[in-house]
């Protein structure tokens, strides 16, 4: 860096403008990285899985974890944890046992919960392809404004 410039002055080479494929494989891995709220908490209640109540009773006590992570995955862990109670509830009036309740339970989280977070992943990272784009698109601008203001002044 040159002394008496800041790192906004400093130019980028076009080869670094032109390589956005690398600024979104970044993101995407940033964004594929982050562990949800669900996942840490499952991890963390692994072994209160013997029973739906237990189980149940882990998520809750656990919330805080359950329902962190990025900010649209926190209605996804409330709703599993009210899947997790849903089941325990039907264990304790008889209707299931704790087998079929944890079997009803992880189908939930596969059929339901995963496509959901899959989608919103999805979102999240054309939300920032777009901002990617956008900032590109806004260098470029800025760039050529600053050209023709050049020239204009020369001229």
């Amino acid at each position: 860096m040159v002394q008496g410039h800041t790192a906004s002055c400093i130019p980028v080479p076009d080869r670094c403008k032109r390589d956005v494929s690398t600024f979104v494989l970044l993101g995407s891995l940033a964004l594929a990285g982050c562990q949800s709220g669900i996942q840490q908490t499952e991890q963390l209640c692994a072994s209160t899985r013997v029973t739906a109540a237990s189980y149940a009773d882990c998520l809750r006590v656990n919330y805080a974890t359950l329902t962190s992570g990025a900010p649209s995955d926190s209605d996804l862990g409330a709703l599993y944890l009210a899947a997790a109670e849903y089941e325990a509830a039907q264990v304790a009036a008889g209707r299931t046992d704790d087998r079929m309740a944890m079997l009803e339970l992880a189908r939930f989280r596969t059929d339901v919960i995963a496509s959901m977070e899959q989608k919103r992943r999805d979102q999240d990272f054309q939300t920032f392809v777009k901002a990617l784009q956008s900032n590109g698109n806004a260098t470029g601008q800025s760039g050529r404004s600053s050209s023709n203001s050049y020239s204009s002044t020369h001229y």
